[in-house]
């Protein structure tokens, strides 16, 4: 009965999550609508101080020209988050929140500079990423289920990750790829054991560490020449 109960809150809070991403995503495309604005100001320009504020809010804006954009984006986002929260309940919430993050920030310093990248398909490569890759490291029946079940639903996304189509940000795609890989690398022993994430001791004592920086699609749109600075 407990371990009934348990589920049903992944399975609700899973939902739940991925309903509000979307749900945030249609709010700014029917804003754009309305307005006639695209929005794409608020999107991710790589090295530049205003662009990082695209890190948080890039992954809600979509292109205005179009549908496709939001239509290929809106199922998979669903699917995936809703698969984090069933399958590493755990861990979900830091997995979702630093892929996120790490996404929107290698893209920024890593991605054409001279454009802006909107979308949320550099935070869909790093999910499936992190399925994937961490089903492959449980080496068990589910774990390797989940692998192969990524590979069939999204199998074709693999071309994303290389600058084939025009106006697509394959840099955001390869950010999240990479992103998912490492942050299962980071979680692999709690995803083969199953264990806790451990809590903090009083006894503990903080330890300094340094790291270096080391479908479909997300658009990128140019900046006007005849844009003005506010």
């Amino acid at each position: 009965m407990e371990k009934e109960i348990k589920n049903s809150v992944h399975f609700r809070n899973g939902i739940f999550t991925g309903l509000t991403v979307l749900s945030l995503m249609w709010l700014v495309k029917f804003v754009q609508l309305i307005s006639g604005a695209s929005f794409a100001h608020f999107g991710l320009k790589p090295r530049e101080i205003r662009g990082l504020v695209g890190v948080l809010t890039a992954p809600f804006i979509h292109s205005s020209e179009d549908w496709n954009h939001i239509l290929s984006n809106s199922i998979p986002i669903v699917v995936l988050i809703f698969l984090i929260y069933i399958t590493y309940h755990k861990i979900a919430n830091k997995v979702l929140f630093t892929i996120w993050l790490m996404t929107g920030l290698w893209t920024w310093v890593f991605a054409r500079g001279d454009t802006y990248h909107i979308g949320a398909s550099g935070v869909i490569y790093g999910l499936l990423s992190f399925l994937f890759f961490s089903g492959l490291w449980r080496k068990n029946k589910n774990g390797i289920a989940m692998a192969l079940l990524m590979v069939l639903l999204y199998g074709s996304m693999f071309w994303g990750l290389f600058p084939i189509k025009e106006g697509v940000s394959w840099e955001s795609h390869l950010m999240g790829f990479f992103s998912g890989l490492i942050l299962s690398l980071y979680y692999k022993d709690i995803l083969i054991t199953g264990a806790e994430l451990p809590k903090k001791r009083e006894d503990d004592k903080p330890v300094n560490f340094t790291y270096d920086i080391p479908y479909d699609v997300t658009y990128v749109y140019k900046e006007r020449s005849d844009s003005k600075e506010d």
